[in-house]
């Protein structure tokens, strides 16, 4: 009784275990403030920016708030599985500012 007893709390136990997360490599292509298109979207730059760093062209801010790991606890395929990031984008001529959250 105590073996099935144990290899059922030692089953449940795998179950809501989650696989270590490998860290992917930084991207090596941040060109920062450039504009450039990729496909039909137009883009303003790329930016590797690490939590509480931000970076401004004159016009705009973007600030990371928030650098949100996936839960793998979560359902397949839901939003919460995804990395995600927080960002605020604050225009200068405004004292208003824009949060997001972006997978």
């Amino acid at each position: 009784m105590k073996v099935i007893l144990f290899v059922l709390v030692f089953a449940v136990w795998l179950s809501a275990c989650c696989p270590p997360r490998k860290e992917p490599l930084p991207p090596t292509d941040a060109i920062g403030w450039k504009d450039y298109k990729e496909g039909t979207t137009k883009l303003r730059g790329r930016f590797l920016l690490k939590k509480g760093e931000s970076t401004d062209n004159g016009k705009v801010e973007i600030k990371v708030l928030e650098l949100i790991p996936p839960n793998c606890a979560a359902h397949v395929g839901s939003f919460e599985r995804q990395a995600r990031v927080k960002l605020q984008f604050r225009p200068f001529q405004s004292a208003d500012s824009v949060l997001g959250s972006f997978s």
